[in-house]
């Protein structure tokens, strides 16, 4: 039987790596070939994807890595000492093993450096079937940290079988910064879970009430992700409706971000319509499901997000920021609504507008359910 073997290297299980788990589950698949999920050795890691994957397909990599990385010069100097040592640490790592696929999943590029010392040692130990997956829009040579990139890029390139993305955006972007030909346009697919529990009994568990809408801005806490923007919009709205009227708006997720956000909705006395509730594992489905409206307010670096795919997938009216590949994912006025990166009044006239007007809801709800439908 053939062996598929796929590597990722994040500090906690996330949206890049869903399609990733369902091959890695998937029965006919795995009548056909064998398939293993290599990751770098970080109990983060394992503890957020442990029953996502069954344990005996999980292999730890010890990667290494400077500790002492609080100035630029020391980020600088582990991201390329730790790109040879780790180079040889793969190439040691990979010997025992019979891999007909490798399938590396990369947040980004150049995102996790390991990716790339991966690619070379895995060609080095005569493996001709690497798949690299970019799950971001790819960063140019403007910036000072990726100066010597230029120098390994094409290597990978080289190295690399196929480039895959979610989104002709983001591969667009991957062609113009490495000139890669090799390029293959994926969309993400989702499977999201029959939800059998009420509307009602959902709230009750957020001690909600049923009789509002409720807005679900499911996405982590990092300055990307546009809370700041979002919570602007509240505020906007808030002043011409009033707190009273305002729907409750769900975020769920961790992150950098968090205290400043809290703090945020705090001064502009929203803490009684913003509910924070950490990071959902069983809840989050559900919470998806009897949502009225899904807001993405990202302001960067996304390429086809699986939030969305869900969303549509449920039936849900989405409003999202239009940047990589969302606009392949959403027809404006059709199937979403579509804002200006980073404007909050923008976003907040689309909210309004939903909120005003029940029958445009219905009418992208319906649109969305029949794309994924089609799509999925």
């Amino acid at each position: 039987m053939k062996t598929i073997y796929f590597f990722t290297d994040q500090k906690k299980y996330c949206g890049s790596e869903v399609m990733m788990t369902y091959i890695l589950n998937d029965k006919l698949i795995n009548t056909f070939y064998k398939t293993f999920l290599i990751y770098c050795d970080n109990k983060n890691y394992f503890d957020s994807v442990k029953g996502k994957i069954d344990r005996d397909k999980l292999l730890s990599f010890n990667k290494f890595t400077l500790t002492h990385k609080t100035n630029i010069l020391l980020k600088f100097l582990d991201k390329y000492i730790s790109f040879f040592i780790n180079y040889y640490r793969l190439k040691s790592f990979l010997k025992d093993k019979k891999i007909d696929i490798l399938h590396i999943n990369n947040g980004g590029f150049p995102g996790a450096f390991t990716c790339n010392s991966l690619v070379l040692a895995a060609k080095k130990m005569k493996l001709n079937k690497i798949v690299y997956s970019v799950h971001n829009m790819a960063i140019n040579y403007n910036r000072p940290s990726r100066f010597l990139d230029r120098l390994i890029d094409p290597l990978i390139v080289k190295n690399t079988s196929i480039f895959l993305t979610g989104s002709r955006s983001a591969s667009d972007q991957l062609l113009k910064v490495l000139k890669s030909k090799n390029n293959i346009v994926l969309n993400t697919g989702t499977n999201v879970p029959l939800i059998n529990q009420s509307k009602k009994e959902i709230l009750e568990k957020f001690n909600l009430e049923n009789s509002t809408k409720i807005i679900l801005v499911p996405a982590n806490f990092e300055k990307r992700k546009g809370h700041n923007i979002l919570v602007e919009s509240i505020s906007i709205l808030k002043n011409e409706i009033g707190l009273n009227k305002l729907p409750y708006f769900i975020l769920p997720g961790e992150g950098l971000e968090l205290n400043s956000i809290k703090s945020k909705v705090k001064e502009f006395d929203l803490h009684s319509k913003v509910l924070f509730t950490g990071h959902l594992t069983d809840l989050y489905f559900p919470l998806l499901s009897i949502s009225d409206i899904v807001i993405l307010p990202s302001i960067a670096n996304e390429d086809f997000p699986n939030v969305i795919m869900e969303s549509m997938a449920y039936g849900k009216a989405i409003i999202a920021t239009e940047i990589a590949g969302i606009p392949e994912q959403i027809s404006h006025g059709i199937s979403g609504l579509l804002v200006k990166p980073s404007n909050s009044n923008d976003l907040y006239q689309k909210i309004k507008y939903l909120l005003k007007n029940d029958q445009a809801i219905n009418q992208l709800q319906a649109a969305c359910y029949c794309q994924a439908t089609i799509r999925l």
